[in-house]
């Protein structure tokens, strides 16, 4: 009796449930079971790079390319999306920490980071570029890496690594939003800016055409990704799924040119 109680114990531990012919093991519940089940994804962006991901100032909404494409597939899933405005330095730990679902954002994908968090197939193909002052005495690329210049990058971007690394011998002041940077580069703080060639030329750029401007040539081609925490296996491919579709059936082109002002060009990378 004793035995058949303990036999009894041990299945049930073990999720063992008897249907039909064979045996179902009921699984742990995933992160998009969740998200199902509540009917909200929770999703974490850096609202502060038009036309990115910014806060609409009337409405105090956050909108733009990322946030429409969230909101689409949140549509699609058939569920609602809460779209949270984070500093780029507090996205990963958010992510990491299960306060959102999902970091939606032009995130780089690097080797380094698949150690943290997994990423979806890249939604954008992209580069990097500089942004120095028009009055600059840098021309190119190799004026860059001196000791008498400072670079200005935002907190946990992965271009305070890569200029550290590509540029020894000039130094990195670390700002928390793209409008810092900026502004610092504008009052002469720091000497150039390095970060995708979107959020220079599309945020960073815009306005300030006068005073400043962007070095010749492409630094680096990269990816954007969106991130889930290591393991949401599901999660990533349901929005792979997603980008697979809605770049099949127009609504991600119209959507490219709602916020980028031109038509999008399918790339292929790498093959």
């Amino acid at each position: 009796m004793r035995a058949n109680l303990i036999l009894k114990t041990l299945v049930l531990a073990a999720g063992l449930t008897a249907a039909g012919t064979g045996l179902v093991y009921a699984a742990t519940p995933t992160t998009l079971d969740k998200i199902v089940q509540n009917g909200t994804i929770v999703v974490g962006t850096d609202a502060s790079i038009r036309p990115l991901s910014f806060v609409d100032p009337t409405t105090g909404d956050v909108e733009g390319f990322v946030p429409d494409l969230v909101r689409l597939y949140a549509q699609k899933l058939g569920v609602k999306a809460k779209v949270m405005d984070i500093r780029w330095a507090g996205l990963f730990p958010a992510l990491d920490t299960g306060k959102i679902d999902l970091v939606a954002a032009n995130v780089t994908t690097t080797i380094p980071r698949t150690a943290k968090m997994d990423f979806i197939d890249p939604w954008l193909f992209t580069g990097a570029s500089f942004l120095v002052k028009k009055d600059s005495s840098i021309q190119t690329q190799a004026d860059l890496n001196s000791g008498s210049v400072t670079f200005g990058e935002t907190k946990g971007s992965v271009y305070v690594d890569i200029v550290q690394k590509d540029f020894p011998k000039a130094k990195v002041l670390q700002f928390d939003t793209l409008a810092d940077y900026t502004q610092a580069l504008l009052t002469g703080r720091i000497d150039a800016v390095v970060d995708d060639s979107l959020v220079i030329n599309l945020s960073a750029l815009k306005g300030h055409e006068s005073q400043l401007r962007v070095l010749p040539g492409t630094f680096m081609p990269q990816t954007y990704s969106f991130a889930v925490r290591i393991g949401d296996n599901s999660l990533s491919h349901s929005l792979d799924v997603f980008f697979r579709m809605i770049k099949l059936d127009g609504e991600y082109a119209a959507i490219y040119k709602k916020w980028m002002g031109s038509d999008w060009q399918p790339q292929t990378v790498g093959y």
